[in-house]
């Protein structure tokens, strides 16, 4: 190998969140009005909450009882169009058993008052069988067997365990069948180190401390908004029209250090990285402890003789000659192609059997395939398992069933929320598209859109894959199949090769990057106005860092 000089950048992890920040701001300025009205007909999966009442002799003392009740009405009447309420109570027998009467009402649709309903002439007896009644909602949200949606459980006790049991243990139980436990002590009397290991051995770490009906209303109302936040799962938790929105990055350890994970498209967290994880470098070395050696490290920036090149990672672990030729993007963080941009086109398609995903380049450092792994099947119109049949032996909650992907609920008194109408078999079902949609295509929203992964399924139709949306997206190509972004329209032919996928165990191929755009685009006027104060911005930027030695 001859001499040479391995040319270096200083990772200036502020400066690149900035630069992404610009980006994102950037993006927000082109969405179009069809994806905007496609985002905010995203179907919202509404969390289950199930209310853990202390029916204890001791919560008739101080009017405990009745302001529980009072606190209960308030938060559900708040927070049903969003939540789905259910109520159970322990003990049954006023001792310390949690029998099969233990719930007065199921979680459901709008179930807040039936939860109001249960609560009236009640009178509370018998211990704090607390252990006992975190395992029964564990059971109850087991036979429920609802996955599409966050599953709590939210305890309200004003004692401690009395009945020999292990609360703490029954908490850590249920978290790990994703049960996560919210604890609200209600007056004087609880044991409060006991239930503030119960928070966090139950995954929600805050314990709450209320004292009156007002202070505990304003705890289950805490909690109730918690419910809503937005978690990196691919869903619209806060029913906003947006998935996995503002996700901030979730601290994490490896054996290389402390790092970061961070939401990848598809509701996936990323492997642990940045931080102090040292980042890859040639040397057939796992050096950022993510069990590849020298992965991303296809091209290498080099430097000889003054001039700037590109050298090869060989599979020994060594560097290639530096090659001061035409100069390859790679993702590192900087502009390896002086083209004024920084690790464009470096993402790559990746598989997990049937399942199709990324591998991202985020500041600089190539993440792990967004690939979602073979599981059981649910219901969601995708073939989980991979076994060439979708949605088979999948099972929805209570009445629900699972149609076209969909849980479908039952009408109530004929009537369904907006979106869907009644039909013959007094199911809620949503508004279909009119004409039907040809073979390749997919109703949503009553537009038929053709639902894509990554970005080689949409080349029959010279279309990048919106990721955002999951749909071919036609906005930025210079020959669009149709009027539509990415959406069927009558005088449109259907897909000859409707989403095509790889061979089991293969990696799908790259998509070449797109041609540049001829089309235009309404409010332009505006928006590059304020795309070009970023790009100033973006440039007084690199000049700073520049001047400043960032880089080097």
């Amino acid at each position: 190998m001859s001499s040479q000089r391995t040319h270096h950048l200083t990772q200036p992890t502020l400066f690149i969140k900035i630069c992404a920040l610009l980006m994102f701001s950037v993006s927000l300025l082109t969405i179009s009005p069809q994806r905007v009205a496609h985002a905010q007909g995203v179907d919202c999966e509404q969390p289950n909450v199930l209310f853990v009442l202390d029916y204890s002799g001791s919560m008739t003392r101080n009017n405990k009882w009745n302001q529980a009740i009072e606190a209960l009405t308030q938060v559900t009447v708040a927070f049903d169009a969003r939540l789905r309420f259910g109520l159970m109570h322990f003990p049954t027998d006023g001792d310390c058993a949690v029998g099969s009467s233990y719930l007065w009402s199921p979680v459901e649709m709008t179930g807040g008052a039936a939860v109001r309903q249960s609560l009236q002439g009640r009178s509370p007896s018998g211990n704090t069988p607390l252990a006992r009644a975190i395992n029964r909602a564990s059971e109850y949200y087991d036979q429920l067997n609802d996955q599409n949606r966050k599953n709590i459980i939210v305890l309200i006790t004003d004692g401690g365990e009395t009945c020999g049991g292990d609360p703490v243990g029954a908490c850590r139980d249920a978290f790990s069948r994703n049960y996560p436990t919210y604890v609200i002590g209600f007056g004087s009397g609880v044991d409060g180190g006991t239930l503030r290991n119960m928070a966090e051995a139950g995954g929600t770490q805050q314990y709450y401390q209320a004292n009156d009906a007002s202070q505990l209303f304003e705890a289950l109302q805490t909690i109730a908004r918690a419910a809503t936040d937005e978690i990196c799962d691919n869903s619209d938790n806060d029913c906003d029209g947006l998935i996995d929105e503002e996700i901030d990055p979730i601290p994490c350890d490896s054996r290389c250090g402390v790092g970061e994970k961070i939401c990848l498209p598809g509701g996936m967290l990323s492997d642990c990285q940045g931080g102090q994880i040292p980042v890859e470098s040639c040397d057939g070395q796992d050096n950022d402890c993510d069990n590849i050696e020298d992965e991303g490290l296809e091209a290498v920036p080099c430097e000889v003789d003054g001039q700037l090149g590109v050298a090869e990672c060989l599979p020994s672990g060594e560097l290639s000659d530096c090659d001061p030729g035409e100069r390859a993007e790679v993702c590192d963080g900087q502009d390896n192609d002086v083209d004024g941009l920084i690790d464009e086109n470096t993402e790559s398609e990746c598989n997990f059997e049937c399942h199709l995903g990324r591998v991202l380049c985020i500041e600089g450092q190539l993440t792990g395939c967004t690939a979602a792994p073979v599981s059981d099947e649910i219901c969601n119109g995708e073939d989980d398992d991979c076994d060439g049949i979708i949605d088979e032996m999948s099972t929805c909650v209570g009445a629900e069933i699972c149609d076209g992907g969909r849980c479908l609920e039952p009408c109530q008194s004929g009537e369904c929320r907006e979106g869907y109408r009644c039909q013959s078999d007094n199911y809620c079902h949503p508004l279909p598209c009119s004409p039907e949609c040809p073979e390749g295509y997919r109703c949503v929203d009553q537009q038929c859109v053709i639902p894509c992964t990554v970005n080689s399924q949409c080349a029959p139709y010279q279309a990048e894959c919106d990721f955002m949306r999951q749909v071919c997206d036609t906005e930025y190509m210079s020959q669009p199949p149709g009027p539509g972004v990415g959406v069927y329209t009558p005088d449109m032919g259907a897909p000859s090769n409707p989403n095509p996928q790889p061979t089991a165990g293969v990696s799908a191929p790259e998509m070449a990057p797109p041609a540049s755009s001829s089309a235009s685009c309404d409010t332009s006027a505006g928006r590059s106005g304020v795309l070009a104060l970023l790009l100033a911005c973006l440039s007084l930027l690199i000049r700073r860092e520049t001047q400043k030695g960032n880089f080097r």
